[in-house]
């Protein structure tokens, strides 16, 4: 392929390529929408399994920790600690914090 030589030249060769490089705009955004939804479904599906797979070691090893240092502690708050905050959801949490 010759290099094009001069305004006029390097204009048609602009002119020329420019619906390829518009069809493959298009063919990306059309990817984008058919893959993306998917891709973030898939993301999201494996976030919501991890919190919600590792929710059960989160309560247990809290229990263990305050259970432990609870002579450290008021029984009060002891009890009240274990018993209400723990209990919780974690997106009640996340809204009070």
């Amino acid at each position: 392929m010759n290099v094009p030589v001069g305004f006029l030249a390097k204009l048609w060769s602009l002119a020329s390529f420019l619906p390829f490089f518009v069809l493959l705009l298009l063919l990306g955004s059309a990817k984008a929408l058919l893959i993306g939804p998917v891709a973030a479904a898939i993301v999201f599906l494996g976030d919501s399994a991890v919190i919600v797979g590792l929710w059960p070691a989160h309560f247990v090893w809290t229990y263990c920790c305050v259970l432990a240092y609870a002579d450290l502690l008021s029984p009060h708050f002891s009890f009240g600690f274990l018993f209400f905050a723990v209990r919780l959801p974690p997106c009640i949490m996340m809204n009070h914090v």
